[in-house]
Formats: structure tokens, sequence, C-alpha cells
């Protein structure tokens, strides 16, 4: 696999930091019912939460910024790569059978089924090339066709 940097397809750094908001405010959520909880108050605010926020915020920040960092698609030919966190994993064009269009647009995350009934979902890159090759470059059967093979899994 070729890593240039010319060839990388960077995710939408958006995405990726929406999520890891809504985490982290879930979690500060818990944090301060937690241990403001154990003190029956919920003002004032008890001291932890002037420690465990920022902690909170800096672990958060630096997980996200290395899932932006380190996430990236390759097309190399009749296959793609997906690298995450250092994990590469290794998609064939062939083996792609369906692309859920219609999910894939409006989510912005191109969600595809292997010849295996396998669903996977991968978050679009800035503009959507791997999609729209994916698309050019697999053999494709109709919604029907899949609902058909694969009567179990809900669309």
């Amino acid at each position: 696999m070729s890593k240039k940097d010319d060839e990388k397809l960077t995710i939408n750094p958006w995405r990726v930091i929406k999520i890891f908001l809504i985490g982290f405010l879930i979690f500060e959520a818990i944090f301060y019912l937690s241990f403001q909880g154990a003190h029956s108050t919920f003002w004032p605010l008890d001291n932890s939460f002037y420690y465990y926020t920022p902690i909170l915020f800096l672990a958060g920040g630096f997980f996200c910024y290395l899932s932006i960092s380190q996430s990236y698609y390759v097309i190399d030919g009749a296959k793609f790569y997906h690298s995450k966190m250092g994990k590469v994993v290794e998609y064939n064009f062939s083996s792609i059978i369906y692309i859920d269009e219609e999910f894939s647009i409006s989510k912005k995350m191109m969600r595809f089924f292997t010849k295996d009934g396998r669903e996977h979902l991968l978050i679009f890159d800035r503009q959507a090339v791997l999609y729209h090759t994916a698309l050019d470059k697999c053999s494709l059967i109709s919604k029907e066709e899949f609902e058909r093979r694969f009567p179990n899994i809900k669309m």
C-alpha cells in the first residue's frame, strides 16, 4: 500500500469532532451526577468538578486529534484501504454487492454490503471520492435482488 499524502482521502473532521463532543457531554454529565450527587447538592459545584472537567476535556481532545489525523482512505486499483488508528482494513471493490445510496447521501456515510451480507459504514471523505469511485467500480445488484438474497437484513 502506498502512503503518499496526495493519495490519502481524509475524512471530514467536523463529523469526528461532533461525535467526541457528544461523548464529552455524556461523560461530563455522568461525572457531574456522580460527584455532585454524593453530596446531595448540585450547586455550588464541588471542587472535584474543576479537576475532572479539564482532564476529561484534554483526554477527549487528544483522542479526537488522533482519530482525525490517523483516519483516511487510499484507493489502489481494484481495492481500497481504510486506515484507522494504525489498523488498516482492506476492501475489494469486487466483494461489494450493494451500496445503500439513499442512506449514504442522507447521512454522509457510505453504507455498503459485501457478498457475505456483512454491513459496513464508512464516513465520507471530504469530496466523497471513495463513494463515487465505489459506485463506478463495483458490480452492484438492485435493492430488490439484495432483499431477496438476504431477507433477514433490515434496510
